[in-house]
């Protein structure tokens, strides 16, 4: 199956919330997924873990849905709230993509690499 950028920058488009439960642990996982659905406005809810990449920027019900373990049930009541809440859902997925153009575009990730390089 072959599957293009702009296939998936359609899926995204299509999606009303992405959902990432990830096994925890210390080394990042889900984030490639995460900030391109934030990055498309579509919510992300994804499993707390350690390992998360930018803790102090996010925030649980205001720009990203924490999810605190893996159990179905959890994440079923997770997922049938924030589908319910559509006043929340909207807030979230402008909040979460104001988050990821604020604060991962490429002048930044380029000011970040420079000050790498310098150092």
């Amino acid at each position: 199956l072959n599957i293009s950028d702009s296939d998936i920058k359609k899926v995204y488009q299509n999606s009303s919330i992405s959902i990432i439960p990830i096994i925890k642990s210390l080394q990042p996982s889900g984030q490639s997924v995460a900030l391109q659905s934030l990055s498309m406005g579509v919510p992300v809810l994804i499993t707390v873990s350690e390992g998360f990449w930018e803790p102090n920027l996010y925030e649980d019900n205001k720009n990203i849905i924490f999810v605190e373990n893996n159990k179905i049930n959890l994440w079923k009541e997770k997922i049938e709230n924030i589908l319910k809440d559509t006043s929340k859902l909207n807030e979230i997925r402008t909040q979460g993509k104001k988050l990821v153009m604020e604060n991962n575009n490429l002048e930044i990730f380029s000011q970040k690499l420079k000050k790498i390089i310098e150092s």
